[in-house]
């Protein structure tokens, strides 16, 4: 006797052929402008400019990537990005370890209030314009701190 088969309902299978209508339409729009932009960097600026660029490039040429490897600033400019990436991520890790470890203990006393209070502000955050006050009024502006500390 072969494995036992669950006949799926008829609403069931429009609820999946819905759900994957809705899914790809959101992915088309994501992939999109990607996809537009990878076009218009292999485009010439004339036809750029003139807007005959589609999702296929038009006059191809490499020049726009030709400059960015011939600069010299990519390899720097690519590291500062690691960096901040990498210590941003481990600062942020230990921090979070070292809050949430005492959260998961029921014998906490207040450990609901800050529960809350932690949920509330990433719901509603200071926003950008606080933050940049808040790192010129310490002193950090241009600073690698200025990076990191916001989104810890």
């Amino acid at each position: 006797m072969g494995p036992m088969k669950i006949k799926e309902s008829a609403s069931y299978r429009v609820f999946k052929v819905f759900n994957a209508i809705i899914l790809t339409l959101i992915s088309v729009a994501m992939l999109y402008p990607f996809l537009y932009l990878v076009a218009q960097s292999f485009s010439s600026t004339q036809a750029i400019v003139a807007g005959e660029v589609g999702l296929i490039p038009k006059d191809f040429n490499i020049s726009t990537y030709k400059y960015v490897i011939t600069d010299g600033k990519f390899i720097p400019y690519y590291g500062n990005t690691i960096v901040y990436s990498i210590i941003g991520t481990v600062c942020a890790l230990l921090f979070s370890a070292l809050l949430a470890y005492p959260l998961s203990k029921a014998e906490l006393y207040g450990g609901k209030a800050i529960n809350k209070f932690i949920i509330f502000t990433m719901y509603f955050s200071g926003g950008m314009i606080p933050n940049y006050i808040l790192m010129v009024s310490l002193g950090l502006r241009d600073t690698v701190a200025s990076f990191i500390l916001p989104g810890m």
